[in-house]
């Protein structure tokens, strides 16, 4: 999401069962605040609305590679009356859980206002 950072971790398996893959990014690189560690730690923090493609090469200890490219969308935080967004969401933005801590209301966007008088009514409205 837009101002948070985006840490995810990219994976892999060699076929032949190699104990070492090493991880870097081909082509040109789609924003320059975009990092990918050799161990596979890819980190961004989109400051706009936006969606990058980046290629993501994995190399064994004999030099075969493999290819692949990964499509990452920035978006506004969808989380209303001050909940926090997660580091990421996964396929689509239904899959988003919002945290609420101390904001008076709950549900995945924090859009449920939450009944601080159940089961005792508030006497005065």
């Amino acid at each position: 999401f837009i101002d948070n950072q985006l840490l995810f971790t990219v994976k892999a398996e060699d076929p032949e069962n190699g104990p070492v893959l090493t991880f870097s990014l081909t082509g040109a690189l789609p924003h320059p605040d975009l990092s990918l560690s050799s161990d596979g730690q890819l980190k961004w923090t989109p400051t706009q609305i936006s969606t990058i493609t980046v290629d993501v090469m994995a190399i064994d200890e004999c030099c075969a590679s493999s290819t692949t490219s990964l499509t990452v969308m920035a978006r506004d935080c969808p989380c209303q009356h001050g909940g926090s967004c997660p580091s990421f969401a996964l396929d689509s933005l239904s899959n988003i859980n919002c945290t609420c801590n101390d904001t008076g209301f709950t549900g995945p966007l924090c859009d449920v206002d939450v009944d601080e008088c159940p089961g005792n009514p508030c006497v005065h409205g």
